[in-house]
């Protein structure tokens, strides 16, 4: 009596998964850099918490600078479809809620 194994079904398995990672990650590496058209600067006045241990939000910075990094964004680079907040930093505030920040912007050519 012959006793044997084979392994090609699990080699087969091994290649169709590693095949399928390596897909996965050329597809969102390729989406990443051709949604990315340009970047923007905005600095500005915005209201935030006047406490002082506090500061204001990555939430609250969008909402008081996307409409003008979205039409920074427009002049500089046409296709822009919609933008995204990359960073930011508080320059300065008061204990009455009033700061100056300086926000960094990814222009993306889609929505």
């Amino acid at each position: 009596m012959e006793i044997s194994f084979s392994f090609s079904h699990l080699q087969r398995r091994a290649s169709a998964v590693s095949a399928a990672v390596l897909l996965c990650a050329m597809f969102v590496a390729s989406d990443a850099s051709a949604a990315e058209v340009g970047r923007t600067r905005v600095t500005g006045a915005m209201l935030g918490p006047g406490e002082d241990n506090k500061t204001v939000s990555d939430q609250q910075v969008f909402n008081a600078f996307w409409g003008n990094a979205y039409r920074s964004c427009r002049i500089y680079h046409s296709d822009t479809k919609s933008v995204g907040l990359v960073s930011y930093t508080v320059n300065s505030r008061d204990l009455q809620g009033h700061y100056n920040v300086t926000s960094m912007w990814v222009c993306k050519n889609n929505p």
